[in-house]
């Protein structure tokens, strides 16, 4: 009885061990020529100094490479920048084929392998001529091993599926993979961001700008001619987003017939962000169309390969716009720079001024002397006013300022500063500063800066 049991045993792990796909579930039948699972066996060995050309047809494709003069070319097309070391990897693979298991005579076996259409198909051939030919058929779910078959050779042998991974690449897991510069922040000059009507440019404010903004601000955009003032600290964020882009996901390489621009959208591309250094342009990235599931597809000026962006990368190039850059300060002056402020309000104007002859300053509203304390915290909840939003037009507000600042300054350039706050709606003020009319800051931030003030009349 122990006997009858123990065979019954063994007898069904050999056919639940041999199953194939689950869509087929009859057992196969073995011969007395098998391995152990845990066991691997030689099958294949070359001299790999020998072989002249390897190719494989997966996946739909053929792939050829052929070695000329220590190099590995693709015979389908001859100028495409193969990774040498990829190609050596389908060498060693082909090279060192160990099995597990061999059937012998076993029709039944054949037929589940599906050798007339394989997975996949190996050639090699050698310097002296002669050639060998290799089929992968079906994988064996349960086992995760592949049915694989020598040309010549009757016997149906089983290899890990690990073992055969290198022959189901598409040509583009085997190109030399692209890389992005590598630049610091302080090297970063100039961000391009081009769209179909709008030419977008950040750059650094130079001395020979002149009369461009303020000083007190570092970067500047030009928009079509428009200029504006630029938060240096988010371009130099967006511009790191940008290198964060992963180029993995090849989809496309421009000189394969099958590869046409328009599929992409990049024939007429969405954006282009370009990066600059002293030295030019070191990186552009060209955006095409957006796939349903929010990726991109995109290019390197330059390059010929498609890839698809993730939907993370996709997220971050999604402020973009000229106003999203304005700087987040609406007024950055200091009370050190400061001669005197023409306050004007609630139709009334009074003027602050500073005498600044020794160690300690002196300050004075309509010529009576104030503390410092009221004079900084004035100036402190000023410049500490943040932009709550921003518009493209605001040609359409022009009402009386319900709070006007004219500044005179002991600086060479724009000694001369005016800042404005008009009403927008109930929850805002449109800010002018310097003539720039795009940002909104809100009502109770203006109000309490107009309180500030008004602590220094009552004094």
């Amino acid at each position: 009885a122990l006997i009858i049991a123990l065979v019954v045993i063994v007898g069904a792990y050999l056919l639940v061990d041999t199953f194939v796909e689950k869509e087929d579930t009859r057992p196969i039948p073995l011969d007395d020529k098998i391995g152990t699972a845990d066991t691997l066996t030689p099958l294949v060995t070359i001299d790999r100094t020998s072989v002249k050309s390897i190719s494989y047809t997966s996946l739909d494709m053929k792939h050829t490479f052929t070695m000329e003069d220590g190099i590995w070319i693709y015979e389908e097309h001859r100028d495409y920048p193969l990774y040498q070391a990829y190609i050596n990897n389908l060498l060693t693979a082909v090279s060192n084929i160990n099995y597990t298991r061999m059937f012998t005579d076993n029709a039944e076996i054949t037929e589940y392998a599906n050798f007339d259409e394989p997975l996949c198909d190996i050639g090699v051939t050698y310097t002296d001529g002669s050639t060998a030919h290799y089929k992968i058929g079906t994988l064996n779910p349960t086992t995760k091993t592949y049915y694989f078959q020598i040309e010549g050779d009757p016997a149906v042998y089983m290899v890990k599926e690990d073992a055969m991974a290198a022959f189901f690449k598409t040509i583009y897991e085997l190109s030399i993979p692209e890389e992005l510069p590598q630049i610091g922040t302080n090297e970063l000059t100039a961000l391009e961001i081009i769209k179909p009507g709008s030419n977008l440019k950040f750059s650094k404010v130079e001395p020979e700008d002149g009369d461009f903004y303020t000083d007190t601000i570092l970067w500047k955009s030009v928009e079509n001619g428009v200029i504006r003032p630029a938060d240096g600290t988010a371009v130099l964020i967006f511009t790191n987003d940008l290198f964060t882009v992963v180029l993995r996901n090849l989809v496309g390489y421009t000189d394969f017939a099958s590869t046409k621009l328009e599929d992409f959208g990049l024939d007429e591309p969405s954006c282009i962000y370009r990066v600059h250094t002293a030295d030019g342009p070191v990186m552009g990235l060209v955006m095409g169309d957006t796939t349903d599931e929010g990726r991109i597809y995109f290019m390197l000026e330059g390059s010929k390969f498609i890839y698809e962006c993730t939907t993370t990368f996709a997220e971050k190039l999604v402020n973009d716009d000229v106003l999203d850059f304005l700087p987040a300060s609406v007024c950055s002056i200091g009370l050190d720079e400061m001669i005197s402020a023409d306050v004007t309000i609630e139709g009334e104007t009074h003027r602050l001024t500073v005498e600044n002859d020794g160690e300690e300053a002196t300050y004075r509203v309509d010529g009576t002397e104030v503390p410092h304390i009221p004079v900084a915290n004035f100036i402190i909840e000023m410049t500490a006013m943040i932009a709550a939003d921003t518009i493209e037009d605001s040609s359409a507000y022009q009402d009386e300022p319900y709070l006007t600042i004219d500044f005179v300054r002991n600086t060479e350039k724009f000694s001369n500063m005016t800042l404005k706050f008009i009403p927008y709606d109930i929850n805002y003020y449109l800010v002018e500063f310097n003539g720039m009319r795009n940002v909104l800051v809100t009502k109770r931030d203006v109000e309490e800066l107009a309180a500030t003030f008004k602590v220094m009349l009552d004094l």
